[in-house]
């Protein structure tokens, strides 16, 4: 398993506390979970800002060093997505190294794949558009995900995404069940292109905390990031970075960050995935 962080604020904010000095901060979770797991596999964080995307990927442990350090002293975002692996499927480089790239969009993911090399990866592949098969440079399962997940959305634009993704699971679910018990199956993810924010809960942990009106800074003793008026966040992590107020995604659902048009503060809208 891994662990993950999501952000999206309706102002660029600094995110030194999350990243590295909260009590579970993502460098504290990569040296050692609230379960007591490592996850020293390589790190990265993709961050919005008005060029678009930037990711950086490192395949030493974020707690080892000083790259992480300063790096994610420097991000200041209104949209982030950051990742600290536990390698499960695939080899320890940097090519299975989160988040993955493709054009706009990034993504990483939280679990496995059972049965990945056992039948699930080729019924996968045979779901990737051609051209989208191409763009694999790893061998994990979270990268086929990736690439299946894009292929369907390509093929299905007029869909709701929720509807898409919901679908990409039930078929994995069920690819994975032909071919032996899943009871571990992981599909926890969190996909961007910098303007839509999906993601789901499959069988690993995730949690949300909502700020309204002031920063993240504020909870690590730092002075507010700029004016605090209007500002709104969401955050969504694999376990809860602090002791504040900290909810649980509901288990088996996607979800979609959606501020309401008149109101921005920012939502979760989920729907639970079923079987058709």
């Amino acid at each position: 398993m891994c662990r993950m962080l999501g952000f999206v604020a309706t102002h660029p904010t600094r995110l030194d506390c999350a990243l590295v000095d909260a009590p579970h901060s993502l460098l504290a979770q990569s040296r050692e979970d609230l379960e007591g797991f490592s996850h020293a596999d390589g790190w990265g964080i993709a961050q919005w800002g008005e060029d678009g995307v930037s990711v950086i990927r490192h395949l030493a442990a974020a707690h080892e060093g000083e790259d992480y350090l300063n790096f994610a002293r420097s991000v200041r975002a209104p949209k982030l997505i950051a990742h600290v692996r536990q390698a499960t499927a695939g080899d320890v480089c940097f090519e299975n190294t989160h988040p993955f790239v493709s054009g706009p969009w990034v993504f990483v993911h939280n679990g496995t794949i059972r049965h990945f090399q056992e039948g699930v990866r080729d019924r996968m592949w045979l779901e990737i558009a051609p051209d989208r098969r191409r763009q694999i440079q790893g061998n994990t399962d979270s990268e086929a995900l990736f690439q299946l997940l894009l292929s369907r959305l390509d093929k299905h634009p007029d869909q709701p995404a929720l509807d898409v993704i919901a679908g990409v699971i039930r078929d994995i679910v069920d690819w994975c069940a032909e071919s032996g018990p899943c009871e571990n199956l992981g599909l926890t993810m969190m996909l961007s292109d910098g303007d839509r924010f999906y993601g789901a809960r499959w069988q690993q942990s995730l949690w949300m905390l909502q700020r309204d009106g002031r920063r993240d800074t504020e909870l690590c003793d730092q002075p507010p990031d700029g004016e605090t008026d209007g500002y709104h966040a969401l955050l969504i992590a694999s376990e809860p970075l602090t002791d504040e107020d900290w909810q649980a995604v509901p288990e088996c659902c996607v979800f979609e960050i959606e501020p309401h048009p008149e109101d921005p503060s920012m939502k979760l809208r989920f729907r639970m995935v079923t079987s058709e």
